[in-house]
This record gives C-alpha cells, sequence and structure tokens, in this order.
C-alpha cells in the first residue's frame, strides 16, 4: 500500500522485506542522539521489535523513500490506552529523517500518515515529542505547531553513570 505522494518521496507502511534497512536506518539515528551514547545498540532486538510493529495492529512503522527506493526517513507509533481511561491515544516512538532529506517536508508527511492512521483506530488524540537533541527543536516544534500539536509538558533525561 502506498499512500503519501510527493515529487521528491513517497509514504507507504514497511513491510519485513524493510527490516534490515530499518535496522541500519535505527542505528543511523540512535548514533546521531548523543544523549544514547551511553548504551549499546542491540540490532537484534530492534528486529524483533520492529518485527512486531509491523504485525501488530496497535504498532506502526512508515516509511519516506525516494525514486531509487532509498529511505530517507520513518516513524514508528503507537495506540495506547491511558492508564484512567480505555480511550485510545496514539504515541510517538521515534521519528527520524536522514539528515540530507531533512528540510524536504518529510517528517510533516509522516506524522500526517500517523494522525489518519490513529485516527482509523478510533484515538481521541495523539502525543508528539521533539526530544531527540539531534538539532535545535524549533524546527520540529514549528512543524508540530503547523499540524494542529500544542505544547503538553516536557520531557527530561537522567542517565545513571557507571560506579
Amino acid at each position: 500500500m502506498q499512500l503519501t505522494q510527493n515529487p521528491d518521496f513517497k509514504i507507504r507502511p514497511a513491510i519485513k522485506l524493510d527490516l534490515l534497512r530499518l535496522i541500519q536506518l535505527g542505528e543511523e539515528y540512535f548514533q546521531e542522539v548523543s544523549r544514547w551514547s551511553s548504551f549499546s545498540y542491540n540490532h537484534e532486538k530492534v528486529m524483533k521489535s520492529a518485527m512486531a510493529a509491523i504485525d501488530s495492529d496497535s504498532h506502526t512503522i512508515f516509511l519516506a523513500y525516494d525514486k531509487e527506493n532509498n529511505i530517507l526517513g520513518f516513524m514508528w507509533g503507537c495506540v495506547t490506552s491511558q492508564v484512567w481511561s480505555d480511550d485510545k491515544v496514539g504515541h510517538d516512538v521515534f521519528i527520524y529523517v536522514r539528515p540530507q532529506a531533512r528540510g524536504m517536508d518529510i517528517g510533516k508527511a509522516l506524522i500526517k500518515e500517523f494522525l489518519d492512521w490513529c485516527k482509523s483506530r478510533g484515538c481521541k488524540g495523539v502525543q508528539c515529542g521533539a526530544n531527540s537533541g539531534i538539532q535545535d527543536d524549533a524546527p520540529a516544534i514549528n512543524m508540530y505547531r503547523s499540524l494542529g500539536f500544542g505544547p503538553g509538558g516536557r520531557c527530561f533525561n537522567l542517565q545513571f553513570k557507571g560506579e
């Protein structure tokens, strides 16, 4: 199934044949996020998690790719219910666009597909964040606001140092 079309890229749900490329792209993301530098990257765990997401009704992975079928970016998201309600809410697991593809509205197109996917699953809302630390958060914040998102709190991180 092919969803969004753009002269420079297209978006579709990931399939199992995409798994090896997704693992590589996930590692690119992981290496670019300095706050994860003390963590290890587990290829096998990513493979199992991505396969489970592809097979799941409550998770999705959307890919943006170019004319040569190179993956330019992806969004991994899920639907859950809140602890206090059975109402469903969409959440981004993470979104990543390769540096050479940034500024092409790929992130915005991926999020639009995710929003449609969440609506089709009966979600009452969606929570996304801009907290990877990859670059200045201003472009991501402006993108989310242009899609109707508003502030929803802050994310704080603490990493334990080896003793």
